[in-house]
């Protein structure tokens, strides 16, 4: 489920298509994952994608529209505020600790 996940992060996902694909009922996997991981899936696929987007924000000049856009988040006020859960800064100011 990991490896899929983190193969799929520009891609929608969600439990029953992680499930589909490892052959394990959605509910059974969900509860399987938090006890190997200690964290919920959803929460572990906006991780991951907050992850992938530092690199983005790093090396590319895409707004954060659009780097939200490719990580499949609702809208950038959401991928902010995911980011800022998950590093305790907002992606604006990430990329400008990253050009310092």
């Amino acid at each position: 489920a990991i490896r899929y996940i983190d193969e799929h992060l520009k891609e929608y996902l969600s439990a029953k298509k992680i499930a589909a694909f490892t052959n394990v009922n959605k509910d059974y996997l969900s509860t399987l994952f938090k006890k190997e991981t200690g964290t919920a899936m959803m929460v572990y696929i906006q991780k991951r994608r907050s992850e992938e987007a530092c690199e983005l924000l790093k090396n590319t000049g895409l707004s954060i529209k659009d780097i939200a856009k490719k990580f499949q988040f609702s809208s950038a006020s959401h991928f902010a505020s995911v980011f800022k859960k998950h590093f305790r800064i907002t992606p604006i100011e990430y990329r400008k600790k990253e050009f310092r």
